[in-house]
């Protein structure tokens, strides 16, 4: 099955759906994990739209605007992610494509989870998150704010046995720090495994991983 592509130029729609998880996940630390808030001034908002200048991904589509932000970091990985714009941006392919079913891989801070439960067109989400820490810092803040019914899961999606006979109309993988050509062949074999889990039914199925398209143009560029 091929994967669809996210239609173009509509980077300002992308961010609507979005709301500021400042005002939703506290600040918290838990094992390995911290939840931070952070603030961006007008000055370091102007250095990141000089870096996005040169930026390989498509993270360069959208700079950081000054406001108040969550952050989600591990002692192993440094900073996991955050809901600044172009996060938000670099998660655009979801929320274009989801509808009926959806499975996601990774919990991060809830900030594609939250708005994708409130789409007419989602039906439920389950959510498969390997480190329970994450949940546990995250998922009780958020769960009051959820629009749909949702599951979360603690596992590795590498290692998750999927329910058999249940299919997704949209499977979404979202469980990388940064964007990495090495990340390629992860993403490779994870749509190999769930490939037949989706529901062939529905025109509208999707399955796809966060920034797809530059880590493969990046695992590319190193061959």
């Amino acid at each position: 099955m091929k994967i669809q592509k996210a239609p173009r130029g509509k980077s300002e729609q992308t961010i609507k759906p979005f709301v500021p998880m400042v005002d939703i996940i506290p600040e918290g630390e838990k094992g390995d994990w911290k939840i931070s808030h952070f603030e961006v001034d007008e000055e370091a908002a102007k250095l990141d739209r000089l870096r996005n200048v040169f930026s390989f991904s498509s993270r360069g589509q959208l700079s950081v605007t000054p406001g108040k932000y969550v952050r989600l970091s591990g002692k192993s990985c440094g900073v996991m992610m955050s809901d600044t714009r172009n996060e938000q941006y670099t998660n655009r392919d979801l929320i274009w494509h989801a509808n009926g079913k959806v499975l996601i891989a990774g919990l991060g801070i809830g900030m594609v989870l939250l708005p994708v439960t409130r789409m007419e067109e989602v039906k439920e989400v389950t959510v498969i998150e390997k480190e329970q820490a994450v949940i546990d810092l995250v998922y009780p803040h958020l769960k009051p704010h959820l629009g749909c019914p949702t599951n979360v899961i603690h596992a590795d999606i590498f290692e998750w046995e999927k329910p058999k006979n249940v299919k997704w109309d949209v499977i979404f993988f979202d469980i990388w720090p940064s964007i990495c050509g090495d990340n390629w062949g992860e993403m490779k074999k994870l749509r190999r495994k769930f490939c037949r889990s989706l529901n062939r039914e529905n025109p509208k199925v999707w399955i796809g991983s966060w920034e797809q398209e530059s880590c493969k143009a990046m695992d590319k560029e190193w061959r």
